[in-house]
């Protein structure tokens, strides 16, 4: 189960120092097999935790799983997730029965970023954000993001929303090259 009243130290302690993967939810996350469990810790996205039951190649660890929608507490790959992170400013879809094992992305973080981008942030884009700002990861690895160019794969549409796959693209690169100038932990993006 996960951990009861998580707190973002908790996420800061679960990651720091160790090589983790951010796990998008594009389709394209199953053309080859990405060895996800290989890493030292791994992190998937809203209905993410469930890859593994679809596609082997997917992997099955959820060490942290960023939520913007709630999910069943009840599905037993749930208990199976370490600490769960609830990622939009949106609390009135946070249930009951989920409430007890969120942390929260920093609402002075998501208006930074809203700010920067132009248009609200997606779940995958804010963990991305967090990382970066808040937890010295020996090395970064983003699979299964392509900023909507194929479908999700728990949904089968593209439609990236509210969100703007451009300028999501554009930070996220932006970011991993400003990474690479000042020598911190490597950034690898495998779409």
């Amino acid at each position: 189960m996960p951990r009861i009243n998580p707190t973002l130290d908790d996420i800061g302690h679960c990651l720091s120092g160790r090589r983790v993967a951010l796990v998008g939810n594009s389709e394209r996350l199953f053309e080859s097999d990405r060895q996800v469990d290989g890493y030292e810790r791994v992190i998937r996205i809203n209905n993410g935790h469930l890859a593994g039951r679809h596609h082997a190649t997917a992997g099955s660890r959820t060490d942290v799983l960023a939520l913007s929608l709630a999910v069943d507490v009840s599905e037993p790959l749930f208990e199976s997730v370490g600490l769960v992170m609830w990622m939009t400013p949106k609390h009135e879809m946070i249930t009951p029965e989920l409430a007890p094992f969120l942390t929260h992305y920093p609402q002075a973080q998501w208006d930074r970023l809203y700010a920067e981008l132009g248009t609200r942030p997606s779940t995958g884009c804010m963990m991305f954000d967090f990382l970066i700002r808040n937890i010295g990861f020996a090395s970064l690895t983003l699979l299964g993001f392509d900023f909507w160019r194929s479908p999700t794969w728990y949904t089968a549409a593209s439609r990236p929303g509210p969100h703007s796959p451009e300028n999501e693209e554009r930070y996220v690169r932006s970011a991993i090259e400003r990474h690479r100038l000042e020598n911190r932990a490597p950034i690898e993006l495998i779409e």
